[in-house]
């Protein structure tokens, strides 16, 4: 079956390489060890090792690529991890982890897809430092490249593949810079080439801040959008809204075990492994840090819109400006997040009437109270901040989320509607500040 729908797929499509995520712990591969329920699957081939079936799936690929015509092609498993074993046995064309039978890369990645980027949701955000990077690595391999160019106006990565099709990145780092600064030239001229790669640069510095917080998906990914930080309310009680209140972000959080679950921000794929003061602490550290990168950013890419050196570079650096605009929002929404949801941990709702623990008059009140009321008026302002930005880009016809269309809105991708989710999100958050008074006593009622 899989042969000839392999054979039906290269005939619908001229495909010489296929890569094969095996995900969530080697899920399709039966009898793995590491699937999430345990080692399982069919009795009558528990008897065949993980590796054989890897390999005999391996050559399907190859085998109905051969019934379309294709001769030659190339095939890698990953995500499919304590069978290396099996690297001697692989054919030409073949690669396991993105590795050949000689030891080998299968292929070298260029660029970054969708839901690997570090600031994903925001769209199309460039890193072309990366991709530079990248390309000089792939000149010192003879493995084909797996583009991952995110549309037609991922412009800086475009140009800079154009650029090493004729003219080959060169090694170390100035060279890298100096090619780099050739394609910043195309869109800005060469007076202000550099103002534009030090933009780059610092989203580069950024991406690399927030890397390590990856537990099999990107933290704003799964933060932002998958626990719908971005348009669910900042309230005390969330399982007490009802409605539309409620469902219309209850509806899809991600993995979600039970309501309590659902009802917990920091409750990530599952498990809290950013919670309590530790996790507060070093994301309201990174984020600080990328935003000292970022936010300069906005006023050079800003002031080089107008030293764009056409109309297609103009949009891009429009787009540049507005893409690093919402990822300060995004980066403010995590952390404001995050440590909403530290408070809310902390602080049970008492048994009897709230005590006053204020230790300043002027306060009026718990000092824990007067910091989430900021808190919450943070993220408003962050939410109005998020909602000029989107309907600045609409007008422009310029994308700055990803996002699908209604129909197509899950746990997985946001809908088009965020700015109305937004404005939903703050009347709840106004219609539920005095919820805080049950667990904070107030002397300003």
């Amino acid at each position: 079956m899989f042969v000839e729908s392999v054979a039906k797929l290269c005939k619908a499509a001229p495909i010489d390489m296929i890569h094969i995520l095996c995900n969530d712990s080697g899920s399709g591969l039966c009898w793995y060890q590491n699937l999430y329920p345990g080692a399982n699957g069919p009795s009558h081939c528990k008897h065949i090792s993980v590796g054989d079936r890897a390999l005999d799936f391996l050559n399907m690929w190859q085998e109905g690529a051969a019934k379309a015509g294709i001769k030659d092609m190339r095939v890698n498993l990953s995500h499919t991890w304590g069978i290396d074993n099996i690297l001697p046995r692989l054919k030409p064309g073949q690669s396991l982890n993105g590795m050949t039978a000689d030891g080998g890369q299968g292929f070298i990645e260029i660029g970054t897809p969708f839901r690997n980027d570090h600031l994903a949701p925001v769209f199309m955000m460039p890193r072309p430092i990366l991709v530079c990077k990248q390309l000089q690595k792939a000149q010192q391999s003879s493995a084909p490249l797996r583009i991952n160019l995110k549309g037609p106006e991922d412009l800086d990565a475009v140009r800079l593949l154009e650029r090493y099709l004729h003219n080959p990145v060169g090694e170390g780092p100035l060279a890298c810079y100096r090619a780099l600064n050739e394609v910043a030239a195309t869109f800005v001229g060469e007076a202000h080439a550099a103002q534009l790669l030090e933009v780059w640069q610092a989203v580069e510095d950024a991406c690399e801040l927030v890397g390590p917080y990856n537990t099999g998906g990107r933290l704003y990914d799964l933060g932002s959008v998958h626990q719908r930080w971005i348009t669910r309310p900042f309230v005390a009680f969330p399982a007490e809204l009802e409605g539309d209140d409620l469902h219309y972000w209850r509806d899809y959080i991600f993995q979600a075990q039970d309501e309590k679950h659902a009802m917990d921000m920091t409750d990530l794929q599952g498990h809290k492994w950013l919670a309590g003061y530790g996790g507060f602490f070093l994301l309201h550290s990174t984020s600080r840090d990328m935003m000292a990168l970022l936010q300069p950013c906005v006023a050079k890419a800003t002031s080089l819109e107008g030293y764009a050196v056409d109309g297609t570079a103009r949009r891009y650096l429009k787009g540049l400006t507005l893409r690093i605009r919402m990822a300060l929002c995004i980066i403010r929404n995590a952390r404001n997040a995050v440590e909403f949801q530290w408070m809310m941990d902390e602080n049970p709702v008492p048994e009897n009437e709230p005590v006053d623990k204020s230790q300043r008059p002027h306060f009026q009140g718990d000092a824990q109270l007067v910091r989430i009321n900021q808190l919450v008026r943070e993220e408003i302002d962050n939410c109005y901040d998020m909602i000029a930005i989107l309907d600045e880009a609409d007008k422009a016809d310029i994308p700055v989320l990803i996002l699908v269309p209604k129909k197509f809105e899950q746990v997985l991708f946001l809908g088009p509607d965020v700015q109305d989710q937004l404005r939903h999100k703050i009347r709840i958050i106004e219609d539920h500040r005095r919820d805080f008074l049950r667990i904070w006593r107030s002397t300003n009622k």
